[in-house]
C-alpha cells in the first residue's frame, strides 16, 4: 500500500481502488451514535468490498432504488473513499464514498472527501457496518 498524502492510503484491490483516510483527517460528517473516529485497514477494505459486491443489489431493490444501473458488475468503474467510525456500542462503520469521474484526479482524492451536489448514480455512498456486515444508508446524489 502506498499513497499520495499521510492523511489517506491508497488501496487497491481486483476491481476497486481508492483511498482509506487517517481518523485524524476532518471530515464534514458523524454517524449516529458514534463515539469516535477510525482509520480503515486494508484487511477492512478486503472485507468491505466483498460485502459491498454480494451485497449491493439486494441493498438498493431494499432502499427502492430499482431504476438505476448501480450493480455488482459496474461497482469497479468507481473510485472509492473511505472513512471509519466508531459507534458507542463499539461496531466499526465505513462511510464509503463512490465516485465515477475523470475530472477528479487521483491527488484530489487521496487528499480530501470529494463532494457533489448533484450526478446522479455518477456519485453515491453506502455505509457499512464492518462488524455486522451490514450495509445501509444508500445515498445517489441528485435521486431522493
Amino acid at each position: 500500500m502506498s499513497g499520495y498524502s499521510q492523511e489517506s492510503t491508497l488501496v487497491k484491490g481486483k476491481g476497486y481502488i481508492g483511498y482509506a483516510f487517517n481518523k485524524e483527517h476532518f471530515v464534514f460528517m458523524s454517524i449516529d451514535n458514534q463515539k469516535e473516529r477510525y482509520t480503515p485497514t486494508k484487511e477492512d477494505v478486503i472485507r468491505i468490498e466483498k460485502t459491498l459486491k454480494d451485497s449491493i443489489g439486494s441493498v438498493l431493490k431494499k432502499q427502492r432504488y430499482s431504476n438505476i444501473s448501480i450493480n455488482r458488475n459496474r461497482l469497479k468503474k468507481y473510485n472509492r473513499q473511505y472513512v471509519g467510525f466508531i459507534t458507542n456500542n463499539g461496531d466499526v462503520v465505513i462511510w464509503i464514498n463512490l465516485l465515477k469521474s475523470k475530472e477528479i484526479d487521483d491527488v484530489e482524492l487521496s487528499k480530501d472527501i470529494v463532494t457533489v451536489s448533484d450526478g446522479g448514480e455518477k456519485y453515491w455512498s453506502i455505509f457499512i457496518n464492518i462488524t455486522k456486515n451490514t450495509l445501509y444508508g444508500v445515498r445517489i446524489n441528485g435521486i431522493s
